[in-house]
């Protein structure tokens, strides 16, 4: 029914404006990115509220409530509205919406994993599971232009997994619990690029993917710098201000929103690891969160209150938030960004992304930059 609705409400204002052929074209393209929006949006609200989260002993708890209820949001089949968007439309791209769109997609509960088990053998069934299960969710046969935007997506996400292979090999060659035969199996089943590329490249039909993944991969192979200076703009003298509030510290920036499930969810279960972290000298934690005003909704107050007591949370407003994106290029959360005490923005390849391994990723990174000063 609000299908029906938007339609002919647009199709009442294509009249009226007297819409190029253009013009209609994209505003179609404009609703059908609103349309998937909103209801994945639904989607979000509605299974949260299944959600009982409480804190016991530092530690996040999750109870659902209606597990049966819970399972329609697991179901492909509860998602069949989205099959009215075309997405092998590249005027999907032009839309606003496009970005929260594709947002919503990636972190729908179908297309949900566990973690991976470094091997071969696990991430190219990983990759064909996610790239089935993304087709179930738009309800295509094929990899439309959403399903290869997902998956160059997952391959820059496990990029530095695939090339690490040098310093991983040595890992393994150095443990003296595996045996000569373990070590060998180990090594030769490691997904490193030469393996997993062409998996990849086989999933992007159209050429630009292609084009974009191959790129990508020269850029990130022959990148030697390990951080960059941030610009000079509002946006950057932001993060300049914290660093001066935290001299000598790293900065390790958490990008998260309210209505941001996975976000929530990465700060609950992280919160005694994070005790943790605060003992330490030589990094700081800081939450960034978009409200629509500067002081933030009554709902943010109480979850920082709950859940980010003692921490620097920072609330910004939509405009502000949408130019720390732009700065950073980044378009989902959660996000993750890595400041040096000196101001610099730490490199991608670099950069910690999330709270798992957080100690052992962050020495890493210490040791990287002392020996390239």
């Amino acid at each position: 029914m609000t299908w029906k609705i938007v339609m002919a409400k647009l199709q009442k204002l294509i009249r009226s404006e007297h819409f190029t052929p253009m013009e209609v074209q994209l505003a179609l393209a404009d609703a059908q990115a609103r349309f998937g929006e909103d209801y994945l949006g639904c989607i979000v609200k509605q299974a949260d509220a299944l959600v009982n989260s409480e804190k016991r002993d530092s530690l996040g708890r999750a109870e659902i409530l209606d597990s049966a209820e819970w399972k329609k949001y697991c179901d492909a089949e509860t998602y069949a509205p989205l099959r009215r968007i075309d997405f092998d439309n590249p005027l999907l791209f032009a839309s606003y919406h496009f970005y929260l769109l594709q947002n919503r997609i990636e972190f729908a509960r179908p297309l949900a994993t566990s973690s991976l088990v470094i091997s071969f053998e696990s991430y190219s069934e990983h990759l064909t599971n996610y790239l089935a299960a993304l087709r179930d969710l738009m309800g295509d046969d094929h990899n439309n232009l959403m399903v290869q935007l997902c998956a160059y997506k997952d391959f820059a996400f496990h990029f530095d997994t695939f090339r690490e292979d040098g310093s991983a090999y040595q890992s393994i060659l150095t443990n003296d619990k595996l045996t000569e035969e373990q070590k060998q199996r180990n090594i030769d089943g490691w997904p490193t690029l030469a393996k997993m590329m062409p998996l990849y490249l086989d999933a992007f039909k159209h050429p630009y993917f292609r084009q974009k993944a191959e790129q990508f991969r020269d850029r990130k192979l022959s990148q030697k710098d390990l951080v960059t200076q941030l610009p000079y703009s509002p946006a950057a003298e932001m993060i300049r201000t914290l660093a001066d509030k935290y001299p000598g510290k790293f900065l390790f920036i958490d990008f998260w929103g309210m209505s941001c499930g996975p976000c929530r969810a990465a700060i609950q279960q992280s919160k005694e690891l994070r005790a943790e972290i605060a003992k330490r000298d030589d990094v700081k934690l800081i939450f960034i969160a978009e409200e629509s005003t500067p002081d933030g909704s009554e709902a943010y107050k109480k979850y920082v209150a709950e859940w980010l007591a003692g921490e620097e949370a920072v609330c910004v407003t939509n405009a502000e938030f949408s130019r720390l994106q732009e700065m950073f290029e980044f378009n989902g959360i959660p996000h993750y960004e890595t400041i040096t005490p000196d101001g610099n923005r730490v490199c991608e390849d670099y950069r910690l992304r999330g709270y798992e391994n957080f100690v052992e990723q962050f020495e890493k990174l210490k040791e990287k930059l002392l020996h390239n000063q």
